[in-house]
């Protein structure tokens, strides 16, 4: 496979991407600095469709599926916690494929990392929210809307220090979603020195939640093969075709797997090149085949066996 660069031509991260199932020629394209860009022509030519919000900084874009006018954007982008954020003010919907928006809610979050829209219903939308970076609020954790973002509610809070950093649904039944937590620590010495930053922050993983109810209620998944110590910030996926079984976890102390929804995990690669740091922690299952795996560092990685190798 050949790769070829299609634009937007500019310097800096991807924050967010989203295309439109049944539609290979349609993307979204959020950056920390520039907006969201969208192409129709399958990377060829680019528009920027964000500029009159005035807010430049993207954490998230998701499409519904059952009505592919309707997107949903979270402003406010993360790569690393405490060394590179970009402040963002709340969730945008555009009913007409991005072509007009409109502001609903969740302002003081500050920072929406992931989205999650009812492949049936599209006013029914989940999101991780990352809150504060560098002060505690309650405005943190994972809120659910029923009404395409009028209203939300908090549904995962674990603390006015505690943020979510990703969130995850099962391809094959909606009801089930995975989040991950993030706890912000004040460190002494964090922020002097290389690499420091933060200004005396900093972040640890805090764990893993299930919810098998559509995020109405959340367990905490602690051991039975996760680890205590070293975690970090936590991506995740779930392969569809398992019935919601398989898992992957990325963090900094390896790649993780569940064969069984969560209840017990192993470690299932010591190939350190699948670690997960404060940069980069994502994990992605290809749609057709469970064993297939992506992990997002400097370079691309890609497992053909499960994430053994």
């Amino acid at each position: 496979m050949r790769w070829r660069q299609v634009g937007p031509f500019r310097a800096g991260r991807i924050s967010a991407v989203a295309g439109v199932p049944g539609d290979p020629a349609t993307y979204y394209l959020g950056t920390p600095g520039g907006g969201i860009w969208k192409s129709t022509s399958g990377g060829v030519t680019w528009k920027p469709i964000f500029d009159d919000t005035h807010m430049d900084s993207v954490g998230s874009i998701a499409v519904a599926r059952s009505n592919p006018n309707i997107v949903y954007v979270g402003t406010g982008d993360v790569s690393s916690v405490e060394k590179s954020v970009n402040i963002g003010n709340g969730m945008w919907k555009s009913v007409d494929a991005g072509a007009h928006w409109q502001r609903t809610g969740l302002q003081d979050t500050h920072h929406i990392v992931a989205l999650v829209v009812d492949p049936k219903n599209p006013d029914i939308v989940l999101a991780a929210t990352l809150g504060h970076t560098y002060a505690r609020n309650e405005e943190r954790g994972v809120f659910r809307t029923t009404d395409g973002g009028r209203a939300w509610t908090k549904v995962l809070y674990k603390g006015d220090n505690i943020g979510a950093v990703n969130l995850v649904a099962d391809p094959d039944n909606p009801q089930t979603l995975f989040a991950a937590m993030e706890v912000y620590l004040t460190l002494p010495n964090a922020g002097r020195g290389g690499g420091g930053g933060g200004g005396g922050r900093g972040a640890t993983g805090e764990g893993i939640y299930k919810s098998t109810d559509q995020g109405l209620t959340w367990t905490a998944l602690t051991g039975h093969g996760l680890p205590e110590t070293s975690v970090g910030r936590i991506g995740l996926a779930v392969a569809a075709g398992t019935g919601g079984q398989r898992v992957f976890a990325v963090m900094t102390g390896g790649m993780y797997r569940s064969d069984d929804g969560g209840a017990n995990w192993y470690r299932s690669t010591t190939d350190p090149r699948s670690n997960g740091s404060a940069y980069f922690s994502q994990v992605y299952v290809a749609p057709d085949n469970p064993d297939i795996v992506y992990v997002v560092q400097t370079c691309l990685y890609r497992s053909t066996d499960g994430g053994k190798t």
